[in-house]
């Protein structure tokens, strides 16, 4: 009859806009979802961005303190930090020399004295140091290529680390095989204990 075919006429119709807001539906929920996973990974990268933020903080806190605490932890002697204008005008005149022989060569990053975090003398013997919360085999051979430029000047500079703790046990080996010196937490190796014990009169002023 004429009445069942307009009842079965608005079910298909009442159907049909079900289908349309389920869909409508499905679409919103699946823009949900992609929203919160967009959410997560930025609350992650913001979570790793913000650790790293706080190791990087902590690494300059930590190499802060150690130039500070260096007349200690040397047991006397003098030296800083590269941006001291007694340190600086020390540097460039070891390095004058070497200036002169090797205009072309002159190293830059990681063999460049002028970019280690400390220079400290007692005497002739000058410490050139690397200081890294975690001492990785980067900052081993960081100051074992910086002491040698200094050495191809003449200079009778050693390689030293400084941190709390090494990154992997390979670091230390690293140190060990090109005779880099190290203190880390209360550990401290027998060329660093040397140079600490040093005193006026071992050595001859430069």
């Amino acid at each position: 009859s004429r009445q069942n075919t307009e009842q079965l006429q608005r079910h298909t119709e009442w159907l049909q806009q079900n289908s349309e807001l389920l869909r409508q539906h499905a679409v919103m929920l699946q823009h949900i979802v992609e929203v919160q996973e967009q959410l997560l990974r930025d609350s992650h990268d913001l979570k790793e961005w913000r650790r790293g933020e706080e190791g990087r903080r902590a690494g300059e806190r930590f190499e802060i303190q150690t130039v500070k605490r260096a007349p200690r932890l040397m047991n006397g002697g003098d030296g800083g930090t590269t941006d001291q204008p007694h340190v600086r005008q020390r540097l460039t005149r070891w390095l004058q020399a070497l200036w002169q022989q090797e205009p072309d060569q002159y190293p830059e990053g990681e063999d460049d004295p002028t970019l280690a975090d400390l220079i400290w003398w007692k005497g002739d013997r000058v410490a050139v140091v690397e200081i890294s919360l975690k001492v990785d085999g980067r900052d081993v051979l960081r100051a074992r290529q910086r002491a040698d430029t200094l050495r191809r000047a003449g200079v009778n500079a050693l390689p030293m680390v400084i941190g709390e703790e090494w990154a992997t046990p390979d670091s230390k080996l690293l140190a060990d095989q090109n005779a880099v010196e190290w203190m880390l937490k209360g550990d401290v190796s027998p060329g660093f204990i040397a140079f600490r014990r040093l005193t006026d009169e071992d050595t001859a002023q430069i």
